[in-house]
């Protein structure tokens, strides 16, 4: 057990040791009886001490009665040995006291060495979240780029749907000339076939069988017609997904239906009059090709700009998936820097605590 110090107790204990095996009590002697321990300077005060006591006590012993004297040598017999029990305890006290320090010194070492050995892993941790933060953030940089290319390339294809409808406007344009200048015809025509029917009612008789077979041809060309309305029809449903061309589209259709219900009367003047049958035939049929001519052009035009806006769609569709796809993911990193971010802060403060 640890000593605490050299006590006035032990000093005169010490003592009276000497004094009961008749040698005289000196600080030599005394601290040779201690086992060597203490000091002179500590030794000669208690020593002092010590003997001024042993002088009271015997100026006691002369002049106090052998029962008063007898009480009180047993009283400072008791509180000695009480003295000697609370020294005792104290110093077991402090001795757990110690050891307990000691303990708590161990643990707390411990302590410091796994909050070390803690923080060099922080550290490691915190090296290689900067280079995962560095590689987000070039990332980052590629996507914004990607991002910017994707967005000049749908600027691109918006001008090109813009182009695309100006040239459909356009082509709309020429083909309402272009009917306007046959219905001009149409009445041109039918003037001049009035007047050639005047001239030719004299020739009714010989050209009865012509008319069955122009008839014939007309029914014909009723059923390209009829072929020409479905096809109509089709392009009209076509255009319906092209916007403003449902419009024009309808009155084309309009157009058509009231040139064929001019033909017809046409046809019924001509059976009535008995005309010159193949002439006019070969007239209508010859505007008839010229026309499904020019209207097959722009039938084809129409549908090659339809599936080009078609494909035009489809291609902003696609990129406007790719756009969302790079938007979540965008997100999806940003979210993931913020936590980066969060667990950067997060082990700094706990290394801070645990430095304190």
């Amino acid at each position: 057990m640890a000593r605490t110090g050299i006590q006035y107790s032990d000093v005169a204990r010490a003592a009276a040791h000497l004094i009961a095996a008749g040698k005289s009590p000196t600080v030599d002697s005394v601290r040779e009886a201690l086992g060597g321990t203490g000091s002179k300077s500590t030794l000669a005060p208690f020593l002092k001490r010590w003997r001024a006591e042993q002088e009271d006590t015997a100026v006691a012993e002369v002049t106090l009665p052998a029962p008063l004297l007898s009480a009180v040598r047993g009283l400072h017999e008791h509180m000695q040995a009480e003295f000697s029990q609370q020294r005792e305890s104290l110093e077991q006290k402090h001795s757990e006291a110690i050891q307990a320090l000691q303990v708590q010194t161990k643990q707390l070492q411990a302590d410091k060495d796994k909050a070390l050995a803690e923080n060099l892993v922080v550290q490691e941790e915190l090296v290689s979240t900067r280079q995962a933060l560095a590689e987000l953030q070039e990332r980052f940089h590629a996507q914004n780029v990607a991002m910017a290319a994707l967005q000049a390339a749908q600027a691109g294809l918006q001008q090109r749907l813009t182009d695309r409808a100006t040239e459909i406007a356009t082509l709309n344009n020429q083909l309402s000339e272009t009917r306007e200048q046959f219905a001009h015809y149409q009445e041109a025509t039918a003037a001049q076939r009035e007047a050639e029917r005047r001239n030719y009612e004299q020739r009714i008789a010989r050209h009865e069988h012509d008319l069955i077979v122009a008839n014939r041809e007309v029914a014909g060309l009723q059923a390209t017609l009829a072929q020409r309305d479905s096809a109509l029809s089709s392009l009209t449903i076509e255009h319906d997904s092209l916007r403003n061309e449902l419009g024009i589209l309808r009155e084309q259709t309009q157009t058509m239906r009231f040139a064929r219900d001019r033909l017809a009367e046409q046809l019924q003047e001509t059976t009535r009059a008995r005309d010159d049958a193949n002439s006019q035939i070969k007239q209508l049929e010859q505007s008839v090709l010229e026309y499904r001519l020019v209207e097959s052009s722009h039938e084809r035009e129409s549908k090659i700009r339809a599936d080009q806006l078609h494909i035009a769609l489809l291609q902003i569709d696609v990129l406007a998936q790719e756009k969302l796809a790079w938007t979540q993911e965008r997100t999806i990193l940003e979210q993931q820097l913020e936590t980066t971010k969060q667990a950067l802060s997060h082990p700094a403060a706990g290394v801070c605590q645990r430095s304190w």
